[in-house]
């Protein structure tokens, strides 16, 4: 967040000449990152989402509006109201349980951060340089998803080798019965009634039947580069 802070307010006032500084303010949102959840030893999540979210309460100067945490089970299927309860009480205890928003920016002028802040600034600026250099984001999308996918591919296969240790998965496995899991899947994620499936399919298909076909088809073809578009990129 402090790296990526540092390049917009850079982009803002080099590129496109914004001089006012409240202008060049990064507004956004963070989500936990919850590809990091495991679903061997669920219980484990709740102390990543926490150590996770740690890294936007310690940015005091660069926080973001708003925060949303992960639900411990989402390895697993859908959280059920419980669950996404617990992530929001992570948030409040941290809020509320702390004097961590009663300081400024702890690591403000810290050795360690301001070198990895500006070793992150430095790697995102030349791919950045990289994408421009390929024609741009929309001309570089199938590379840019190459490289997503290469570099899921090879974290899987760190963890799978052990040389990136992951708790519960490839290290510390050993484990005894987890109250939180229960018998089955049935007894910790949200599971939907088949019964609802049906339904929304049945009240589609009545809005379709009620709707101005006309109208939908002339509108359609209208936007016949956006569907082209969105064509290819199911394919792709």
């Amino acid at each position: 967040m402090r790296a990526f802070n540092q390049m917009w307010d850079r982009i803002c006032r080099e590129r496109y000449g914004v001089e006012d500084p409240k202008l060049r303010r990064f507004r956004y949102g963070v989500q936990v990152n919850s590809l990091g959840l495991t679903e061997q030893q669920p219980e484990n999540n709740v102390q990543r989402i926490v150590l996770e979210s740690l890294g936007v309460t310690l940015s005091k100067k660069r926080p973001g509006p708003g925060m949303q945490l992960p639900a411990w089970n989402e390895a697993l299927g859908l959280p059920r109201p419980w669950d996404q309860q617990w992530s929001l009480r992570m948030q409040q205890v941290l809020a509320f349980e702390t004097d961590l928003l009663e300081y400024g920016d702890i690591f403000e002028g810290s050795v360690v951060i301001e070198a990895k802040t500006a070793e992150l600034a430095e790697a995102a600026a030349a791919e950045l340089a990289d994408v421009e250099a390929l024609g741009g984001a929309f001309e570089a999308i199938d590379e840019l998803k190459g490289r997503l996918v290469r570099s899921q591919a090879e974290r899987v296969r760190r963890i799978e080798s052990g040389q990136q240790k992951v708790v519960g998965v490839n290290c510390f496995t050993e484990t005894t019965p987890s109250p939180l899991v229960g018998d089955g899947e049935i007894d910790n994620v949200l599971k939907v009634d088949h019964k609802v499936e049906a339904e929304q399919i049945v009240e589609v298909e009545r809005w379709r039947t009620d709707r101005d076909g006309a109208a939908v088809h002339a509108g359609w073809t209208s936007c016949g580069g956006w569907r082209r578009t969105m064509a290819q990129a199911a394919t792709s």
